[in-house]
């Protein structure tokens, strides 16, 4: 999103809503890598990412996103911690900012990436920043998927 990351391209395309578009096509990227690694278990419908929550609450996202670009909403005003993100990326800045007392962010690795356990009554903002404090912990050379696998899909099988 920075102009040097392709920001001057999306801003001379799309003047009023070119911060929209760099962080669409981001999180877009993301969605794509987060898909192909999920596909590789056998599990993966299951499964709980940042980037699939499952059909609900994937949708509800995509409205609720919808809603701030048609009136207008700036990214950052929409989504605050986009502040941290739009300087040099500094991975204890973003941690920091994720992190808050209590916050279980124990993972074991698996087969599939950085498993964390589930914990019932959490609501999905506490599991969104768990899973990114999983990927910011220790960053390993390649992007390891971290994920929840809920009991109530275990327990049904």
């Amino acid at each position: 999103m920075d102009l040097e990351g392709g920001g001057d391209l999306w801003s001379r395309l799309l003047p009023r809503t070119h911060r929209w578009a760099g962080l669409d096509a981001a999180r877009r990227a993301a969605r794509l890598v987060d898909e192909n690694l999920r596909a590789q278990s056998g599990r993966a419908d299951d499964m709980l990412t940042l980037f699939h929550f499952g059909f609900a609450l994937d949708e509800a996202l995509d409205e609720r996103l919808a809603h701030h670009k048609l009136e207008a909403h700036s990214p950052v005003e929409a989504l605050p911690l986009l502040q941290v993100t739009g300087a040099p990326f500094k991975r204890e800045a973003l941690l920091a900012q994720l992190l808050s007392p209590g916050l279980d962010v124990a993972y074991k690795v698996a087969p599939g990436g950085r498993q964390l356990k589930d914990h019932d009554g959490e609501g999905p903002v506490f599991k969104a920043r768990r899973l990114a404090c999983a990927l910011l912990a220790e960053p390993p050379a390649t992007y390891p998927l971290s994920f929840i696998l809920p009991e109530a899909t275990r327990a049904e099988r």
